[in-house]
């Protein structure tokens, strides 16, 4: 019974574009989280702003309840949206150390798959075409 052999070839050329892709993504994801976070900066920055512009309209008027318990109801959103934040940093935080692994993971399959394929496929081709030419 012949078993069949793995083509080299495309194993080391397969080690070596998941490697690549490995690398990609390791540095296109933390991006696209650290955009969403700056993205999340600028919304909190709004809603503080305009806590801020509520107080200073509520120093200068008189007060009434309703502006009170919309002021109230407006921080409690704003803190709950910072709890929000906070997590998602975090979670960013995480996202850029995966991203870390994964370049240099990446790094390390690109290399070993063109190291390889160069020393396993290459070489050995090289050798047999200059022996071609030379007889």
């Amino acid at each position: 019974m012949n078993l069949p052999t793995l083509p080299g070839n495309n194993l080391y050329a397969f080690v070596a574009i998941l490697g690549m892709l490995l690398v990609a993504s390791g540095v296109y994801y933390p991006y696209v989280q650290m955009q969403q976070r700056i993205s999340d900066i600028y919304e909190l920055d709004a809603q503080a702003k305009k806590i801020e512009l509520t107080i200073n309209q509520m120093i200068n008027n008189n007060v009434s309840t309703d502006s009170m318990v919309s002021f109230k109801t407006s921080i409690i959103d704003f803190m709950k949206d910072k709890n929000k934040f906070d997590a998602k940093k975090q979670q960013a935080g995480l996202s850029v150390l995966g991203g870390l692994i994964s370049v240099l993971v990446g790094i390390v399959m690109f290399l070993f798959g063109v190291i390889r394929w160069y020393s396993k496929v290459q070489k050995p081709e090289d050798i047999s075409r200059l022996k071609s030419i030379g007889s």
